[in-house]
């Protein structure tokens, strides 16, 4: 009777993974990810011109001269590092715009009713921001003498209602802090995206073990003294824990860099990744992980060679893929049934329910009844795998077909 070496096994896949080099690289390079999502946003938000030089600018020269003076002025006052460079006309400009000397060009109408923007690029919004902002303040300013209205009395009409956003939590608790869209959509990328990587990289280690074991013929050793139940869940399990080891390292440093993020800058995590999303994150790769490692395990035993893992495993990348390519509509609408259907399906809800949480206040009663859906899937894809895994370990040197996968399972 074959002794329970299932530990064994997990402990030397354990070893085999976390102690390389590409390991200790995408450890190493997961927290500068981390850093970006939680200390990135909120400096671009808080100043857009922190990492730009001076900005020159053209602005065809106005007749007035003392309107040049006044949006040198109003711009230095936004805070915005721009230096004007005063043309006589528009050639002027456009060959300085041409030969790369400014940024931009800028020309005013007499009235300051219009203003024309000229540049190569039609990304650099914050310089169009405080060009357009500036101009703004001194026609505003000048419409003001024209009807003789006191600044004060102005200032007060347009004073708006102070608009607070609230996160209501699903347990009834609130969240003061507003990110955006722009800051809630970027978490919810670069999430999914770490999902995506882990999930799918893990997935495929586990199928290229066992393609290289078969063909190195390591296996009929292996199997002499491991039943092949063991072997398959001693890899999913030692890989699965370098996973894990991974993503505890990152969190930790998101917490790390959060709060040091907090004393230098005062910046603390988005409202839209709070614990309980890491929480989240953290039991919804797991379960994904053993999902599709079941569905690897399988796929590596049923393969004569990596190539053939490539071919095979398509269809789940394609379930990981149809996620991503719902991020806009998922993060806009999170309690869409779309959204709620797909944080259910078991292939695609590790992904989904990340996403749902991080958009706003999932029902605490979806999140335990996608993770009991994907437990379940577990247990049922896992039986399905080890029948699969069992006979195909021992298949080398031949493409299988469908119709035998079919008659391992029935076996």
């Amino acid at each position: 009777m074959k002794s329970n070496k299932t530990w064994v096994i997990a402990l030397q896949h354990l070893r085999t993974t976390a102690l390389t080099k590409a390991f200790a690289v995408t450890t190493i390079l997961g927290p500068f990810l981390i850093l970006a999502i939680s200390i990135l946003p909120g400096l671009l938000a808080n100043d857009p011109f922190t990492y730009d030089d001076d900005t020159r600018v053209a602005l065809v020269r106005p007749d007035d001269e003392s309107l040049f003076r006044n949006i040198e002025n109003a711009l230095e006052e936004g805070g915005g590092r721009i230096i004007l460079e005063p043309v006589s006309g528009e050639d002027e400009g456009r060959k300085l715009l041409d030969e790369d000397e400014v940024t931009a060009m800028v020309a005013l109408s007499e009235d300051l009713e219009t203003i024309r923007y000229f540049s190569k690029t039609d990304t650099a919004y914050h310089i169009q921001q405080a060009v357009r902002g500036a101009v703004n303040s001194i026609a505003y300013q000048r419409k003001l003498e024209k009807y003789n209205i006191e600044p004060r009395v102005a200032e007060d009409l347009n004073s708006n209602p102070q608009f607070r956003f609230i996160r209501v939590g699903a347990a009834g608790d609130d969240d003061q802090g507003d990110d955006g869209f722009e800051n809630t959509i970027f978490v919810v990328v670069t999430l999914t995206m770490l999902l995506y990587m882990t999930i799918l990289f893990y997935g495929q280690v586990i199928a290229r073990s066992v393609v290289l074991e078969k063909t190195s013929r390591t296996i009929d050793l292996m199997m002499s003294s491991v039943s092949s139940g063991q072997l398959m869940m001693g890899k999913i399990l030692g890989i699965g824990t370098a996973g894990v080891i991974q993503y505890g390292i990152w969190i930790g440093a998101l917490l790390l860099f959060s709060s040091v993020s907090r004393e230098l800058w005062d910046i603390g995590l988005p409202a839209s990744l709070q614990p309980g999303n890491l929480l989240i994150l953290m039991v919804f790769f797991v379960l994904g992980f053993l999902l599709y490692a079941a569905f690897y395990s399988a796929i590596g035993a049923a393969s004569k060679d990596e190539q053939q893992v490539g071919q095979l495993g398509m269809p789940l990348i394609l379930f990981l893929i149809v996620p991503m390519m719902m991020i806009a509509p998922i993060t806009i609408s999170p309690g869409s049934s779309m959204a709620v259907g797909l944080s259910l399906f078991p292939l695609t809800s590790p992904l989904v329910m990340v996403m749902r949480s991080v958009a706003a206040a999932v029902p605490p009663f979806q999140v335990v009844l996608s993770a009991g859906i994907l437990i379940a899937s577990i247990f049922a894809v896992g039986y399905i795998a080890a029948r699969i895994f069992r006979t195909g370990i021992l298949m080398t040197g031949k493409k299988v077909r469908l119709s035998e996968v079919l008659r391992w399972i029935r076996e």
